[in-house]
């Protein structure tokens, strides 16, 4: 669980061989995929512009739907591929929280039947994204403060 959110991006960017937002080119069936660098903050890229995942074990991540763009913090295994672990600060801008993120919307109560309920329910969930959202604007401008001081 990540309980301040600045010392995880710390630790995690001194941590992590590689640093960058991609975007989803390919899913394949075995549960690897391919990600296009879009921004890269830290490391090195095997490929000029492709990087290639796995799902490699339960606390590994894999992207669900193509096009679909992720901040990713990992490192490379001996084959030259990559995991993105679910216990850390990667992740999709579709579902911006990382693990422990105090900005999860909390799961809805059961029955809820109320058609306004439901519509309250769906306003806080579409609040908790735009603050989820912001908060992974600001580690992007983070990142690129970082790579700025390491040239």
């Amino acid at each position: 669980m990540i309980e301040n959110l600045k010392e995880a991006q710390n630790i995690s960017f001194e941590e992590s061989e590689l640093i960058f937002v991609g975007r989803v080119t390919e899913i394949r069936n075995d549960g690897s995929y391919v990600l296009e660098n879009i921004e890269l903050f830290k490391g090195e890229l095997k490929d000029s512009t492709i990087v290639n995942g796995i799902l490699d074990n339960y606390c590994s991540n894999s992207p669900r739907k193509l096009y679909e763009t992720w901040l990713v913090y990992t490192s490379y295994d001996v084959e030259g591929k990559i995991s993105i672990s679910n216990c850390g600060l990667s992740r999709s801008f579709q579902f911006p929280y990382y693990y422990g993120s105090h900005l999860l919307p909390p799961p809805p109560p059961f029955g809820l039947n109320d058609p306004l309920d439901i519509l309250e329910l769906e306003y806080l969930t579409i609040e908790y994204k735009k603050r989820a959202l912001e908060e992974l604007k600001i580690e992007i401008q983070f990142l690129r403060e970082m790579k700025n001081q390491i040239k």
